[in-house]
């Protein structure tokens, strides 16, 4: 009985302090990058233009957007890490004119959330927008891995 007791208050000492020395929860990346491929008409490849829009995360307020103008799109990205409202990427293309088309907020529980969940379309997959004959595909991941270009 006695060594039961002496197994158990030890237990009692060394379970919360291998706890403590587990290692700390990964931080989610500095930054992600949106990469995207325009073409004022989405039938043909004449015109296309690439670009890839880097985001820093901000931290604890926040987080300004980082803005991509195209002739008919406007897109908009925010990357907030660890604020009140929690982690988020939010996704916001309007026309030039400022009319909302699309508008898509992911929210990260972990730094696994930022994942290339799409292949290599990173952690959104591969979106598609049009604005008349005009499109714009979108892609983000993190911005230290190398992502493919969307075709």
């Amino acid at each position: 009985m006695r060594r039961t007791a002496v197994t158990a208050v030890l237990g009692a000492l060394v379970v919360p302090g291998l706890a403590a020395c587990s290692p700390p929860e990964p931080a989610l990346p500095a930054a992600i990058a949106c990469t995207t491929q325009y073409r004022p008409d989405h039938a043909s490849d004449a015109g296309q233009r690439q670009d890839r829009l880097t985001v820093l995360r901000a931290v604890g307020v926040p987080a300004a957007p980082e803005a991509l103008e195209l002739p008919d799109f406007h897109l908009e990205v925010t990357y907030t890490g660890e604020a009140p409202e929690g982690r988020t990427v939010r996704l916001v293309v309007t026309t030039e004119d400022g009319d909302p088309l699309v508008s898509t907020l992911y929210q990260l529980d972990a730094p696994e959330d930022l994942a290339e969940h799409f292949g290599t379309q990173g952690f959104t997959g591969l979106h598609y927008v049009r604005n008349g004959p005009a499109e714009l595909q979108i892609f983000c991941g993190p911005a230290d891995g190398e992502e493919e270009e969307p075709s």
